[in-house]
């Protein structure tokens, strides 16, 4: 059967059926990646111009571990398409796997941390870094947000007229 035939018979366009048949060329770890969708096809018809398989492997586990997108794999494979191997980041010694893995259990936390601390102040919260050193952003969304948040830290508030200073009691906290 034709690219043509068979793009008629499932109702898709001929070059949609190539792009499809194209990833059957990937390695088997990086189909399942596509059937898990920790990649997408256009991940992986990027990933197709790197033309080592084993450098497409590494590739595709660097990509997949930092969730890059499409345009970052684009620019990997047009370096190793210009060299012939992949940018020194993309190779992951033992040291860095042990500190991939430390990283992935700091998310976890920071996230615990982050869901904590929203649902105890009541606002939006930003964790940025790791547990030793990073930023918490909080976000509000009025003046009347941002004046309830600074009077339960007991911070001296600037006097605003037309704002509302409601006051919130300690029944309305978040537990």
């Amino acid at each position: 059967m034709t690219q043509e035939e068979l793009a008629a018979r499932v109702g898709k366009s001929r070059p949609h059926v190539a792009n499809c048949l194209r990833l059957l060329n990937l390695d088997n770890v990086i189909q399942k990646g596509l059937e898990e969708e920790i990649i997408t096809p256009g991940h992986g018809r990027a990933l197709l111009a790197i033309a080592s398989s084993e450098d497409r492997i590494l590739a595709y586990n660097y990509v997949a571990s930092r969730q890059l997108s499409v345009r970052d794999v684009e620019k990997i494979a047009g370096y190793w398409k210009k060299n012939g191997c992949l940018p020194s980041y993309c190779l992951v010694s033992e040291k860095n796997k042990r500190r991939s893995n430390t990283n992935k259990n700091d998310k976890k936390k920071l996230l615990d941390i982050k869901k904590k601390l929203q649902k105890k102040i009541g606002l939006k919260t930003l964790l940025r870094g790791t547990l030793s050193q990073g930023t918490i952003t909080i976000k509000y969304n009025s003046s009347s947000e941002l004046y309830n948040f600074l009077s339960r830290l007991e911070l001296q508030l600037p006097i605003e007229e037309n704002v509302s200073h409601e006051t919130i009691s300690e029944k309305d906290l978040p537990k």
